[in-house]
């Protein structure tokens, strides 16, 4: 008789794992499946409401496909009754005619780039309607604001075949990507968390269904695209990590490579950063905006780092202080000033690049995580003090300008002198038009509202899906969050603790800030919703 020799440890993993391949693998797939449904029902509710204003508009008014025109002469037609003088229409039509059709030219994404059309001081004069805003000389914009703005309904940059092609093929590229990655994590791991993964999917799903509706089909980006391509590019990324055994040690010998990390994309923002519009915040390296690489890395230094000292800050005591200090129990100063200065670094390397909302939300998780470890609230009480001091007085001063504009748009968001500061009032009117039930999925005006697919994705929510609505998403991150919370409790080892920790609360803190400042409870911090607002981060 043959007989076999196995660990406690070999048995307990082969009985979970057995167990785990029935019960959590099925109800992984039945969230991802119900999440998969959910997207696609949004989608198509969205997808109908754009095409049908699409096609109302197309019956109103002749619709001229700019990526398509032969010469000058198609255009009169569209600029004809916008531009009275026959000649300013001429020459009108043959610029934008030159700019669409020119060498080296691409497709237009938007109909708003015929505002980057400028005409000579010398060329403006030629004609009434430019040489009123010529001044005193330089280059002027051949359409002003108004007359893009009424010249817009009668142009588009695709057809709707073509919208509807791109948004068939991006809506089954990111289902099926949440797909691949429920599989390949129940592949390699077979241990997994079934309903963490598909409450992301929820997430993001009800995201790509926004990024479609804020936006008009044929005239303008089609940002569900770019926001498919950051959720395909971050879970091949989470599928890269599967593969990381974050218990081995030395991981925790590597806590000051990813500060070192941080600190040096810190510096290239700084050095080489531009903002976006006539924004001065350093946020933009090339194509890309590195600020969640940046928190990521710190979230590892502050992970690797608690990891190892938590047991010294939470039971040992500086014993150099005056006695009438030694009863609030601080800890050793050795034990922390690596830490404050590396957290004192960041915050200086963000406010030099004048995007304070990061600066924000780091210094709140540093807080939050020492308050954990140390098992004691007194001290970050008064730390949580002084940094709203610190931004305070930043508004006091007028510096960062950032910080002083954002904070007036909270104080006053009806009547303010910022440029742009109707953001927030836009916020709160899209948020009372959805009501209890919301306009529905593609109706509304979402669009109206400054940088809706960025900071106010919320406000867009609110107003399609209403107060039921924004409460089922509240409830679906409170989930999300708590899972993260309990996965970070039964970690095996500190370092998977205080990671998964970082993380969870590096999400809701965002999550917070955000939402405060789309309700104008807090000012704008400049962060993202997660899951849900634009961009391939």
């Amino acid at each position: 008789m043959t007989t076999t020799v196995t660990t406690s440890e070999q048995r307990r993993h082969r009985g979970a794992a057995r167990g785990l391949l029935t019960r959590a693998a099925i109800t992984q797939i039945a969230c991802l499946t119900v999440a998969s449904c959910c997207t696609i029902i949004a989608t198509g509710l969205v997808y109908r409401a754009k095409i049908q204003r699409a096609g109302h508009i197309g019956s109103v008014t002749r619709v001229l496909n700019l990526n398509t025109i032969q010469g000058a002469d198609d255009l009169l037609p569209a600029l004809s009754g916008l531009i009275e003088d026959e000649g300013d229409r001429r020459f009108t039509a043959e610029r934008i005619a030159r700019f669409v059709m020119g060498a080296g030219s691409r497709n237009l994404d938007h109909v708003g780039d015929l505002a980057r059309l400028r005409v000579s001081a010398s060329d403006a004069k030629r004609f009434r309607r430019l040489s009123a805003r010529a001044g005193s000389g330089g280059d002027v914009s051949l359409l002003s604001p108004t007359e893009l703005a009424q010249l817009k309904p009668r142009l588009a940059v695709r057809g709707l075949r073509e919208f509807r092609s791109q948004l068939f093929w991006w809506l089954a590229y990111f289902v099926l990507a949440f797909h691949a990655a429920g599989l390949l994590s129940w592949w390699i791991l077979r241990k997994v968390d079934g309903v963490l993964l598909g409450i992301a999917h929820l997430l993001a799903g009800l995201g790509f269904a926004v990024m479609v509706s804020v936006r008009d089909p044929v005239r303008d980006t089609l940002v569900f695209v770019p926001f498919a391509q950051g959720a395909i590019v971050g879970l091949a990324a989470f599928g890269a990590t599967l593969a990381i055994d974050f218990r081995r040690a030395w991981l925790r010998q590597l806590t000051f490579l990813p500060l070192l990390g941080a600190l040096a994309l810190s510096a290239l923002l700084i050095l080489f950063g531009s903002g976006p519009g006539s924004s001065q915040a350093k946020v933009n390296l090339g194509p890309v905006q590195p600020v969640e690489g940046i928190r990521l890395l710190l979230i590892l230094f502050l992970a690797g780092y608690f990891a190892r000292k938590w047991q010294q800050l939470r039971s040992l005591r500086e014993k150099s202080l005056p006695a009438a200090l030694r009863r609030w129990n601080i800890p050793r100063i050795a034990d922390v000033q690596p830490l404050a200065a590396s957290v004192g670094l960041g915050l200086v390397f963000f406010a030099l690049q004048g995007d304070l909302g990061p600066a924000l939300l780091f210094a709140s998780l540093f807080l939050v995580m020492y308050a954990v470890t140390r098992a004691r609230v007194l001290l970050v009480t008064c730390a949580f003090a002084m940094l709203i001091g610190g931004f305070w007085a930043g508004y006091e001063l007028g510096w960062p300008r950032t910080v002083s504009g954002r904070v007036a748009m909270w104080w006053s968001p009806w009547d303010n002198g910022v440029r742009g500061g109707s953001q927030v009032a836009h916020s709160l009117w899209a948020f009372a038009s959805g009501e209890a039930t919301g306009t529905g999925f593609g109706l509304g005006d979402p669009e109206r509202v400054p940088a809706v697919h960025t900071d106010m994705v919320l406000a867009a929510i609110g107003e399609q899906v209403g107060f039921v609505g924004i409460a089922v998403v509240v409830a679906l991150f409170i989930a999300f969050f708590l899972k993260a919370f309990r996965i970070a409790l039964r970690s095996t080892t500190e370092y998977e603790c205080f990671l998964a920790l970082a993380i969870a609360m590096s999400l809701a803190l965002q999550l917070c800030l955000i939402a405060c400042g789309a309700l104008d409870l807090l000012p704008l911090s400049g962060v993202v919703t997660p899951f849900l607002s634009y961009g391939r981060s």
